[in-house]
C-alpha cells in the first residue's frame, strides 16, 4: 500500500494548491511551508552544484512582472529534495493527477517476505493440528 497523506491534511494542502496560478506560486509556497530561509535554500542548491546565489533566487521566486528572472529547470528537483513536494503536487493537480509515495524496493520485499512467512505459519499450524489429531488416535 502506497503511502498517502493524511484526508484533512492532503484536502487542506489541495486547496492552497488550487490557489496557485502559476508553478512560481507553488515554488514560493513551497519555500514558505518549509520554513526555511531564501538565503539557506540558495545555499543548499549550491552545495548541489547549481550556481544560485541569494539574489538570484529571490529574482526567480519573485511575482514582481518586471522581474524576468525563471528558476532554472534543472534545479527543481534539488529544490523540491530541499523544500518539499508541493511544486511537483502542483503540477499533477494542475494535470488531473494526485501524487503518492512508491514503496522502495527494500519495502516491496519486506512485504513479500511477510506474505511468505504467513503462508508458511498457516501451513505449520495445519500440519501442528494434524499431529495432535494422529497423536490422539
Amino acid at each position: 500500500m502506497q503511502e498517502k497523506l493524511p484526508l484533512s491534511e492532503e484536502t487542506a494542502d489541495q486547496e492552497i494548491l488550487i490557489r496557485c496560478k502559476t508553478f512560481k506560486d507553488a515554488l514560493r509556497l513551497a519555500r514558505e511551508k518549509s520554513g526555511k530561509s531564501e538565503q539557506l535554500i540558495s545555499y543548499e542548491l549550491n552545495d548541489k552544484g547549481h550556481k544560485i546565489d541569494q539574489s538570484t533566487l529571490s529574482l526567480a521566486l519573485s511575482d514582481n512582472p518586471s522581474q524576468k528572472k525563471n528558476f532554472p529547470t534543472e534545479a527543481i528537483d534539488d529544490f523540491v529534495n530541499i523544500t518539499n513536494e508541493i511544486p511537483l503536487r502542483y503540477l499533477a493537480l494542475k494535470r488531473g493527477y494526485g501524487l503518492i509515495k512508491l514503496k522502495s524496493t527494500l519495502e516491496l520485499e519486506l512485504e513479500k517476505e511477510r506474505a511468505e512467512k504467513e503462508e508458511l505459519q498457516k501451513k505449520l499450524t495445519y500440519f501442528e493440528e494434524l499431529i495432535s489429531k494422529v497423536n490422539k488416535k
